[in-house]
């Protein structure tokens, strides 16, 4: 069977503090301490105005969601209402740009290694259906890339071609005092009703701070290790086949725009283990460093018993996961100078969906 059809798969509140209250028996029988402001609930999607839903949209990718309770993926909310509006005409060309910077449909590492080649990211987002982004620099010169959108029905080898080709492009080799890359960016979006196009053009700043080599470094905390558990989003899924039954792990993963993770390599160690003892393995490449079938977790399956266990969920709580940082075999494509070196561990059923009945 085809691996990659096997694979494919809150902010606190505030609080105000008056001054000091003198106990007496009446106040001494209730709460003295902070009293929480009430909280303005947040309005829907279709209430809010554009610049609100600018503010939230998800970064460009990552538009979709998988929920484990259902076994589907589902769509942003904020993302669907801002598409609505940008397939009625209602954005302005000015809006439209503050969406594709606030998405981060350009991107890049804050990392880069002098005299190698300076690539960007650079998709369309699920919210610009028919779009084109072109984005040029004038140093280096006649620096370009394009992303547009493209509709594969379902496709799954041209989705991974099309992820491979737009999220890794060459731009040049920068100056030595370069501290930014300036592009020029134009965006078209989908034809509208009597005014055609929408359009925006304007520039697109990427920082960069320049190394002269590449060489990670190990890192970890417990704040680290937490990012990492909620950015690579891991999964466990498997099915009968003519050869038997399989099982495999997997990432949906969802890396932020800033932090820590920007900058630092997630390259993991995924070992099951029944009581204690390790019974199967699997390697994990950082899902910026990996395009297409290999970023959902390559093509290693678990057969046998083992495999039968995790579909029926036979003893499954004696099962658990360990995933363990490990150091690059090969240097970073986008110059990241740290790899994660720590470890945590889940019990399996976390990562699990709905049983696979018996045949």
């Amino acid at each position: 069977m085809n691996n990659f059809l096997k694979l494919l798969v809150v902010a606190g509140a505030a609080f105000t503090q008056g001054p000091p209250v003198e106990e007496s028996p009446s106040s001494a029988a209730g709460p003295t301490g902070p009293v929480p402001l009430k909280q303005e609930p947040e309005p829907s999607p279709s209430e809010m105005t554009n610049a609100q839903l600018i503010a939230r949209l998800p970064p460009a990718r990552q538009e979709m969601t998988f929920n484990d309770k259902t076994d589907d993926w589902e769509k942003n909310k904020i993302s669907e209402e801002w598409a609505r509006r940008v397939a009625a005409g209602a954005v302005s060309s000015e809006e439209l740009g503050a969406a594709v910077r606030q998405c981060g449909a350009l991107r890049s590492s804050p990392t880069y290694c002098k005299g190698e080649v300076y690539h960007v990211w650079l998709r369309v987002p699920e919210w610009l259906p028919k779009g084109v982004i072109t984005a040029t620099t004038q140093s280096p010169v006649g620096g370009k890339a394009e992303a547009r959108s493209y509709v594969y029905f379902g496709c799954g080898n041209a989705i991974a071609w099309d992820e491979s080709k737009e999220s890794f492009q060459p731009i040049g080799k920068l100056s030595e005092n370069a501290k930014d890359v300036v592009f020029d960016v134009e965006v078209v979006g989908p034809p509208q009703v009597k005014v055609g196009a929408l359009k925006w053009s304007g520039k697109i700043v990427l920082p960069v701070n320049q190394v002269t080599e590449v060489t990670a470094k190990p890192v970890d905390s417990p704040e680290l290790a937490q990012a990492v558990q909620r950015t690579l989003r891991l999964y466990c899924d498997g099915g009968r086949f003519p050869d038997g039954p399989s099982a495999w792990f997997g990432s949906r993963p969802v890396r932020p725009l800033s932090g820590d993770l920007a900058s630092t390599l997630m390259q993991a160690r995924l070992e099951l283990l029944r009581d204690g003892v390790v019974v199967a393995a699997q390697f994990i490449e950082d899902p910026d460093e990996a395009y297409g079938e290999e970023k959902w977790g390559g093509t290693f399956f678990i057969s046998g018993e083992v495999a039968e266990q995790i579909l029926t969920r036979q003893g499954i709580e004696r099962f658990r996961v360990r995933v363990r940082g490990v150091a690059p075999t090969l240097p970073s494509q986008w110059y990241r100078i740290r790899y994660w070196s720590g470890q945590y561990t889940v019990p399996l059923s976390e990562l699990l969906g709905p049983a696979k009945a018996t045949p």
